[in-house]
């Protein structure tokens, strides 16, 4: 009897850019081509293929340098009682760059710099109600690193668009690495703690990091997204 493992491969737009990993370092990072259609922050999936066809998807990658990848743990839909391979990325396994870069999250101040944002991007929103539920089950009413990388990596997201003063930074979910700065003017006077969503309480831990409102909302995602 074959033991079945659980493999997860994820079909995303034809925006995605496959390359292959030419050698492992000793830093635990590889080594690639040299990519001139790429941009460093760019993230990715490490695909190992397997026999019979198979494919599994053994870690998350970022690109650091135009000829060099980092590699994050992959641990979207983690089973510890399913039965699961011990795989690490190899020479010759795929790294698919731009995964899940068709959905996205809006980061706006307020309703009406959501609408703006959504109405001129062509992107497949998921609505930031979903992250804010996630922060309250977290215990965080200011959103961290970890924060953005749980969440995208569980819902499968590829970008952050955030509001910024006269400004959207296109970010990418996993390194939080500005990709994109597009001029935009909003007309927002105030805005809604973290972020705007519908759902307007966040519990709170009572200790730890992210326990206190953002006061300034440039500020603060600047310094995140540097």
């Amino acid at each position: 009897m074959k033991t079945i493992f659980l493999i997860l491969v994820l079909i995303t737009g034809l925006i995605s850019f496959e390359v292959e990993i030419q050698d492992i370092l000793k830093n635990g990072n590889a080594k690639i081509e040299i990519q001139d259609k790429l941009q460093i922050g760019n993230s990715g999936i490490v695909i190992k293929n397997l026999k019979d066809g198979f494919k599994v998807i053994t870690a998350y990658a970022e690109l650091i340098a135009i000829d060099e990848v980092h590699f994050y743990p992959f641990v979207t839909l983690k089973q510890d009682n399913l039965p699961h391979g011990l795989w690490k990325p190899e020479n010759g396994d795929i790294v698919r760059f731009q995964e899940n870069y068709n959905r996205a999250v809006i980061l706006a101040k307020s309703f009406n710099s959501f609408i703006q944002i959504s109405k001129r991007f062509n992107q497949e929103w998921i609505h930031s109600d979903i992250f804010t539920a996630t922060l309250s089950s977290i215990g965080h009413k200011t959103p961290l690193k970890e924060d953005f990388q749980y969440f995208c990596q569980e819902h499968s997201i590829g970008l952050i668009y955030i509001e910024l003063k006269d400004e959207i930074k296109k970010v990418d979910c996993l390194s939080l690495k500005t990709l994109e700065t597009i001029p935009m003017k909003f007309e927002n006077l105030s805005f809604q703690k973290p972020f705007y969503s519908r759902i307007k309480k966040i519990d709170s831990n009572i200790f730890g990091d992210g326990i206190d409102d953002i006061q300034d909302f440039d500020k603060y995602y600047r310094g995140l997204i540097r």
